[in-house]
């Protein structure tokens, strides 16, 4: 959702981020943190360091820790509700309330397996569905060389997959350019002490096998990237009716969906 919105709305470069960011962050945690964590039975980043500094300071971790959970989750119900209210026309509270109960019962009811079976299938539909729709998301707008005519055109400054280094003209731009790779950095960074991602790591057999689980999902993560992200170019190019227009206008977090509901 992130991705096609973020192309849609403003650039290649922004709608990247999220995708690539997080799929590095994979690949760093396999490479320094997963071994070692499956190795000791650390459940989180905070039990390491409650074991060096005491329980202290693992009581003071623990806040920012349960904030990320809490709007990490508040987030992932709005995705799931926003797309069920674009596909199912219902609405979003109501998408919200019922994604919150699904997905609270099935964990209520199995647990860690549950969570893991229900991710593979969900990332295994994801996968799926992007096959079904992106082609008949293309064709729609003329195939993708037409589709990415028409962005560069109209954007061709938004072509590039990362933000120079340094800005190359005003000060906005500058400020831009800062704010694509302060928040790259916390992307990448921040993923590592993601609590889920330490509860999928504890699950595999071995400390080898967690390293190149994560290493492998991270470049999966980059490479899953691309349907939503040419999606984002479709649904720029995309003939929208006055309503769809209208909507997409206001809440470009849309985009996704819609091209879904016309898949």
């Amino acid at each position: 959702l992130g991705t096609t919105e973020g192309v849609y709305k403003s650039s290649i470069q922004l709608g990247i981020q999220g995708g690539l960011c997080f799929g590095i962050s994979l690949i760093l945690g396999g490479l320094f943190f997963a071994g070692i964590m499956r190795r000791h039975g650390f459940t989180t980043l905070i039990d390491p360091l409650e074991a060096r500094f005491g329980a202290h300071w693992a009581a003071v971790l623990f806040l920012p820790a349960l904030a990320g959970e809490l709007f990490w989750s508040a987030e992932l119900l709005v995705a799931i509700g926003a797309t069920f209210g674009v596909l199912l026309d219902m609405p979003l509270t109501t998408a919200i309330l019922l994604a919150a109960a699904v997905t609270t019962a099935y964990t209520m009811a199995g647990g860690m397996w549950s969570v893991a079976y229900t991710d593979i299938v969900q990332l295994g539909l994801v996968v799926l569905g992007m096959a079904v729709a992106l082609p008949y998301v293309l064709d729609g707008v003329g195939g993708l060389a037409s589709a990415l005519q028409h962005y560069a055109t109209a954007r061709p400054e938004s072509l590039s997959v990362l933000p120079p280094l340094v800005p190359q003209s005003d000060a906005w731009q500058g400020r831009a350019v800062f704010e694509w790779w302060d928040t790259s950095l916390m992307l990448v960074l921040g993923g590592i002490p993601w609590n889920s991602y330490f509860q999928r790591v504890l699950s595999c057999r071995t400390p080898k096998d967690a390293a190149r689980h994560s290493v492998l999902a991270g470049f999966l993560t980059i490479v899953l990237t691309v349907p939503p992200l040419l999606m984002g170019i479709g649904a720029f190019a995309y003939p929208w009716d006055t309503a769809a227009a209208a909507r997409l206008a206001v809440t470009p977090a849309d985009a996704l969906p819609l091209l879904l509901a016309r898949a």
